[in-house]
């Protein structure tokens, strides 16, 4: 990585751990600028302010998921596989890394009514959507997933249970029995669309 990069992610990495806590619109730049020891200056330059440098922590934490996801995958994987190692990796997220998780749920909620994070969420999150869609599809050619009128919205209702489950965790504070619970849930939400329900 060029200087730069380094530069750029460090302040990613900062915002990402400084809205996560505090919160989007309660941190400055000037906070983010003195949290990873760059000009305020710098900032704008390098992200024109601060929601692009929201845009570039939820573009930086999708990448970081996709990565990892793709890490851990096997060419092996049965679309079943690809789908409880997104919930694996979700739920790893919501339990270990909150503030990623945080500035992701805040997207969620503020994107209705703020027109310049709705356009972050169309760019990013819808997207992730089609993923669901596609490992549903998979399951179905695959033969491990009955078939679907509507695998989009099969899909997106496997996102949502996740989005929902990273807001319960993060409201109980991950604890054992919630992990439990959630874990629960989504067996019961696989089971539902296997061709031989276990």
């Amino acid at each position: 990585m060029t200087k730069g990069e380094l530069t750029r992610l460090r302040i990613v990495e900062s915002a990402m751990v400084l809205i996560g806590k505090k919160g989007f619109f309660e941190v400055t730049l000037e906070e983010i600028a003195k949290h990873s020891k760059v000009q305020r200056q710098g900032i704008i330059n390098y992200f024109g302010g601060k929601i692009g440098l929201f845009r570039a922590c939820v573009l930086q934490i999708l990448s970081d998921f996709a990565s990892e996801h793709a890490r851990q995958s096997k060419p092996s994987n049965s679309a079943l596989d690809q789908l409880n190692l997104q919930f694996k990796l979700n739920l790893e997220m919501a339990i270990h890394q909150k503030e990623r998780s945080s500035l992701i749920l805040f997207l969620y909620l503020h994107a209705p009514y703020e027109e310049e994070l709705l356009a972050i969420y169309q760019e990013s999150i819808i997207n992730v959507r089609s993923r669901y869609q596609t490992m549903i599809e998979a399951g179905i050619r695959e033969g491990l997933f009955k078939p679907q009128k509507n695998p989009e919205l099969i899909g997106s209702l496997f996102h949502e249970i996740i989005v929902g489950m990273i807001i319960h965790l993060l409201a109980q504070n991950s604890r054992a029995s919630e992990v439990r619970s959630v874990k629960a849930k989504w067996d019961f939400a696989i089971n539902s669309i296997l061709v031989n329900e276990s």
